[in-house]
């Protein structure tokens, strides 16, 4: 079975379940598949880290990281307070130990799984809170998923110069500009048709959220080329792992959030 028909097959059945929880009423299936997300993603980081002889505190990176997703979830006013107090205790371990130099590393890597994986993330449960947040969600996945897939069939075709090589090979400048023009095209369409966000402000989305999820996904691309892996895991047919699929939704949750945060729809 081809990579590509992998692919297909595995957003037949993903998107549509994404979507429910999306838009359904019980917003616990949405915390449901965020806390999933979360884990699948930091035993793939965490299993990542061991490949270069670091070991980091899995329990513990675990537990600081779904406690971050139940606050966003039922208490989302008090999120940067109470995640500020569980992450604590583990960065103070953290300076503590630069100066008795023992286990440095493992604590700053389950430090940094928490932090970029389940912070970050946790960021779409807080924009479901929002006026108008399903649209929100939907546009954060279509804006990110459209650039990706621009960049690569453009990319992967026509893509002569390469980006970073000593990063991501594969990744060229003509699929970068094609991912940030299909990203801004997407939100336009998306304003076209629905009429809830303006010309101007879907240029806006679409360029932030195409160019930081590119960042995104050289940022996974790097620690990929660190620890010598192809694919960040094997869950998901065709795709690989939850890192791989949500690299640039991941840098992608916060930056949609803060914008409607501070400019929401009238």
């Amino acid at each position: 079975m081809s990579s590509t028909f992998k692919r297909i097959i595995t957003s037949v059945i993903f998107v549509p379940i994404l979507i429910y929880c999306i838009f359904s009423k019980n917003t616990l299936f949405l915390l449901l598949i965020i806390c999933l997300v979360i884990f699948l993603g930091l035993m793939e980081f965490y299993s990542l880290s061991s490949k270069v002889q670091i070991k980091p505190f899995k329990i513990i990176g675990v537990i600081i990281s779904l406690l971050f997703a139940l606050v966003a979830h039922f208490i989302p006013s008090q999120f940067y307070l109470l995640t500020s107090i569980l992450i604590s205790p583990l960065l103070i371990g953290y300076l503590l130990t630069f100066f008795i130099k023992r286990y440095f590393l493992e604590i700053g890597v389950t430090l940094a799984g928490v932090l970029y994986i389940s912070y970050l993330l946790n960021h779409i449960l807080l924009l479901k809170h929002l006026q108008n947040g399903s649209f929100y969600i939907v546009l954060l996945f279509l804006i990110t998923w459209l650039t990706d897939t621009f960049a690569f069939g453009i990319g992967l075709k026509f893509g002569k110069h390469k980006l970073i090589p000593q990063i991501s090979p594969k990744k060229s400048v003509e699929g970068t500009v094609a991912g940030l023009i299909g990203g801004i095209l997407t939100s336009i369409i998306v304003s076209l048709i629905t009429g809830y966000i303006s010309i101007i402000q879907a240029i806006i989305i679409g360029l932030l959220l195409s160019f930081c999820g590119q960042v995104g996904d050289l940022l996974e691309s790097k620690i990929k080329r660190l620890t010598g892996v192809k694919d960040s895991a094997t869950w998901i047919p065709g795709h690989g792992g939850v890192l791989d699929v949500f690299d640039s939704v991941i840098f992608n949750a916060p930056i949609i959030y803060y914008y409607f945060l501070f400019f929401p729809l009238t």
